[in-house]
């Protein structure tokens, strides 16, 4: 989202489908409506034959994992499908219309990393921000459970891991995004405490803690704002992406806490 703020702060126009995926995100409104109460019943834990190869060996799923062009969709074919989403008709029944390809996107894409995470996305943007199904209700609900259910495998895994190989902004994406879909159990208090490691003394998250913790050793940092598309900030310990996420995931936890105690 902040891409394209930025690009168009640049005076580069915009084209039709950045505009149309940053109208979809930029709706808070429209998503607040919809957005679900914390469940109870935990969801069930599952993964693929394929997931689970993955998942045996962290060089492997490393690899997998920095790979995105590789996954179905890739970044590119997710803009489509969120696009096509954005300018979609919507019938009587409130069935959304979006790109043929994209249906095969979401039956039968990547089942790891942040394929997975996008294929969720696309889901979560008919329902939060167009108030539509791409299938039915239900056969969409079925699809966020499952994604939901295989992403909790492996935010298990990259726990184990202890976040470390850049696996937080993965791990932060997948929280968010379950946790939105009101399943408490991605919000869960050990896996807060140690993202707080992430956090730099200014307040926002990086990547890398070991790197962190030497150069405020080393020396102050003075903030260096970027007009330009880096997500990087403070020297290069300060991603945007990673910031958003966690505090994201963090208003979810303190939304949770109030929805369930108070």
């Amino acid at each position: 989202m902040r891409h394209f703020h930025v690009k168009d702060r640049e005076n580069n126009k915009l084209n039709n489908e950045e505009k149309m995926i940053l109208k979809l995100f930029s709706n808070e409104s429209e998503w607040i409506k919809s957005i679900d109460n914390f469940t109870s019943a935990k969801i069930q834990e599952r993964t693929t034959e394929a997931t689970r190869y993955i998942l045996s060996d962290l060089k492997s799923y490393s690899d997998k994992i920095q790979a995105v062009d590789d996954g179905v969709p890739n970044p590119k074919k997710s803009d489509k499908c969120l696009a096509s989403l954005a300018y979609g008709l919507l019938n009587s029944q409130r069935i959304c219309t979006i790109d043929k390809s994209c249906y095969e996107v979401l039956k039968n894409g990547t089942n790891y990393g942040y394929a997975l995470t996008h294929r969720l996305l696309l889901l979560q943007m008919a329902h939060y921000s167009r108030h539509c199904s791409i299938f039915s209700k239900s056969e969409d609900r079925y699809f966020s459970n499952r994604f939901c259910s295989m992403l909790y495998v492996e935010a298990e895994f990259i726990a184990i891991q202890d976040f470390e190989n850049g696996f937080v902004d993965l791990m932060l994406e997948i929280m968010c995004l379950c946790g939105l879909h009101g399943h408490a159990q991605f919000l869960n208090r050990t896996w807060l405490e140690r993202i707080k490691r992430f956090q730099t003394p200014y307040g926002c998250f990086g990547l890398d803690v070991k790197k962190m913790e030497y150069t405020f050793r080393q020396e102050a940092l003075r903030w260096k704002l970027y007009r330009s598309r880096d997500y990087d900030t403070l020297e290069g310990l300060c991603n945007e992406h990673v910031t958003s996420l966690a505090m994201a995931t963090y208003a979810e936890a303190v939304r949770f806490i109030l929805e369930i105690y108070y």
